[in-house]
């Protein structure tokens, strides 16, 4: 009669350690092999860090309150230019390129409410933004035209003179960015700009 006992205790013995490791199999195969707790009390692997995205180029704030000239109006530019503007410019032939960042506030012509930031992307070493202010020269409903300059404390190997700038709306409510040179008034870079957050 003890035989039988000892017999039917380690029978339900084994019954109860082959349903414990089943139990535990199949949590571990539910949670995909990860540990569950049960196991060593260990927590399961750490999921890998995300990695960042680049960091977004924004705008530097305007320099100044734009000044109305007299005889203008106190806003010149129309509602579909206004807000952050992104995208790449680059030469004809694509040996230089640029990551630019345009925020156009409203202002009058003659004023200087908006900002630019550019990134030479064809540059070795270190890369620097580039800050410009914009003096709004003209506007209508499909082109605005800009003297732009350095603001003051722009970091060394950025460009130092005055450009003219000239943002186009395209029917499929991008703009046309255009970096002109002065002295021959041709293109030097191009891109094509979409509308940020």
């Amino acid at each position: 009669m003890a035989e039988r006992a000892r017999v039917r205790e380690g029978g339900i013995v084994i019954i109860a350690t082959v349903f414990t490791v089943m139990a535990i199999g199949v949590a571990m195969l539910i949670t995909r092999g990860h540990r569950v707790g049960i196991v060593g009390g260990l927590p399961g692997p750490t999921p890998a860090a995300v990695p960042s995205a680049p960091a977004r180029l924004v705008p530097p704030a305007a320099p100044a309150p734009a000044r109305t000239v007299a005889g203008t109006s106190a806003d010149a530019v129309p509602a579909g230019f206004l807000g952050t503007w992104s995208g790449t410019l680059a030469d004809a032939d694509g040996s230089r390129a640029w990551e630019d960042a345009v925020t156009v506030r409203p202002g009058p012509v003659g004023g200087a409410s908006t900002t630019a930031l550019a990134l030479d992307t064809a540059a070795t070493g270190p890369q620097t933004p580039c800050p410009t202010a914009w003096t709004l020269l003209g506007a209508d409903s499909h082109q605005l035209t800009f003297r732009s300059s350095p603001l003051p404390g722009s970091p060394a190997g950025c460009p130092t003179g005055a450009a003219e700038q000239l943002l186009s709306r395209n029917p499929d409510g991008t703009v046309t960015h255009s970096s002109v040179d002065a002295a021959t008034g041709s293109p030097t870079l191009t891109g094509v700009l979409d509308q940020g957050p």
